[in-house]
């Protein structure tokens, strides 16, 4: 009865009436109204009678260890519905425990199985669709290797209970592999609240097109974030005896510094684009307007910011390129109806170059001191500026801008802190005679600079 429920809304709406011919009532009396409301009640009530009944059910076939249907495991199959165990598949499937805890890494042991040609359960559906058969990724290996029901257990709602079929792995060897999948798990952020975020992650490749993944390493107190190109055999990507690695900090860096640059040159938007002159007052107006944005943005909204304009960075030999998608910019910037194609990518000025130092790659700093091109730059003096505003806002000597006038007072009294830099970091900031790692993103980084004049120049790297 419960599809009547809309029919007679929209009955009643239409200013029309339901009447039952197989029924003695209809919904213009007041008792034919009640009478349907009655009948609906007591089918809900049935509907949800029954559901209590089956999840119940559930629930004990599940304690009492039966295999209740699903996506049948690896290394199992399914007879009289009920798991028993594959021999063959139950070989690679203990080889998959025993090798993760030699080599004690999954992205090494998906390289491993990829090569020993180790693939996953091929199926294929009642409409004839294929699915499996290919290598194993990340994902399907942490699944495999903290599953319970590999050493004869059932799960409900979280809570394993002794099942009915056999075990696979022996338990001292399956505890094994979760002390070490624990004790290698790490934790990856990009909010706001992240310490070190990889603003680019997802977003840069090497010259071979491999993806280049976070990474992070630690040296007594200090840790080291980079990215480093990863194999990826699922994409038919051989092993590859180069491997290029860039500090994070100052790939991060080098893109902040040029979209920055970018947006707070509103006439160079105006010309990349090929706008029309109708079109330049917005351009420049929404330019100016992101360009204030971007120094208060928290990570997890600038990474947002470059992925809503497809972003894409690529580390090549000794040169580094970067390119964003030509009419998804256009919208940003207020022209909805562009003529530009989607394909077109407009590419970016990056600021650095990768340079070699040993074994490895990095992104270099151009030079400092008296040889080093000054570079004046937009985002970081509007965030001195906003520092100044806010600290008078604060004490009461100035009305406040609109942009304070919405901030929040913790955000207020951070930015606040900045009007306290030494005159002479302020007075290199307004010239341009920061230093190239130096950048609003970072500098709003900084919750509590140091008092000290001495201290900020060797924070900031003055």
């Amino acid at each position: 009865m419960a599809p009547f429920i809309p029919g007679v809304l929209i009955l009643d709406g239409a200013g029309a009436s339901f009447v039952s011919v197989t029924q003695s009532f209809n919904t213009t009396s007041s008792m034919g109204r009640l009478t349907l409301n009655v009948l609906l009640s007591f089918a809900q009530f049935e509907r949800e009678v029954t559901g209590e009944r089956i999840r119940d059910k559930f629930a004990a076939s599940k304690m009492k260890g039966l295999w209740m249907g699903g996506t049948v495991p690896f290394g199992y199959e399914v007879k009289d519905r009920k798991l028993v165990v594959d021999p063959d598949r139950a070989l690679v499937l203990r080889t998959i425990f025993e090798r993760y805890l030699a080599i004690g890494s999954v992205p090494e042991l998906v390289g491993v199985l990829a090569e020993a040609g180790v693939r996953t359960r091929e199926r294929i559906m009642k409409g004839g669709q294929h699915y499996g058969g290919v290598p194993f990724g990340k994902g399907a290996l942490y699944g495999i290797l903290s599953n319970r029901i590999y050493v004869g257990e059932i799960s409900h709602k979280g809570v394993w209970y002794p099942g009915e079929h056999d075990a696979i792995v022996e338990p001292d060897l399956f505890d094994q592999v979760q002390h070490l999948l624990a004790s290698n798990r790490v934790t990856h952020r990009t909010q706001s609240n992240a310490r070190d975020p990889s603003l680019l992650a997802g977003m840069i490749r090497d010259g071979e097109d491999r993806r280049m993944s976070p990474r992070s390493s630690r040296k007594g107190d200090l840790k080291y974030r980079y990215y480093i190109s990863v194999d990826d055999p699922r994409r038919g990507q051989p092993a590859s005896s180069r491997t290029t690695r860039v500090a994070a900090g100052e790939a991060d860096s080098a893109i902040t510094q040029a979209i920055t640059t970018l947006f707070n040159d509103p006439a160079a938007l105006v010309t990349m684009l090929a706008a029309e002159a109708s079109e330049a007052q917005t351009i420049q107006q929404q330019a100016r307007a992101i360009a204030t944005d971007l120094p208060v943005m928290v990570p997890s909204e600038f990474r947002q910011f470059l992925q809503a304009i497809d972003l894409k960075v690529v580390i090549d030999g000794l040169s580094t390129s970067a390119s964003l998608d030509r009419a998804l910019l256009a919208q940003k910037l207020g022209i909805a109806e562009s003529k530009t194609p989607a394909s077109e990518r407009l590419t970016l000025s990056v600021p650095q170059i990768l340079n070699r130092c040993g074994n490895e790659m990095r992104l270099a700093i151009e030079p400092k001191g008296a040889d080093a091109p000054s570079y004046r730059d937009g985002s970081l003096v509007t965030l001195i500026v906003k520092a100044h505003q806010a600290r008078e806002h604060l004490m009461g000597t100035d009305a406040p801008t609109s942009s304070i006038a919405t901030m929040g007072r913790k955000h207020l009294v951070r930015m606040a802190r900045l009007a306290y830099l030494a005159p002479d970091i302020i007075k290199a900031i307004l010239e341009g005679r920061q230093p190239k790692s130096l950048t609003a993103r970072t500098l709003l980084r900084i919750t509590d600079p140091p008092l000290s004049w001495a201290d900020q120049r060797t924070l900031l790297g003055f």
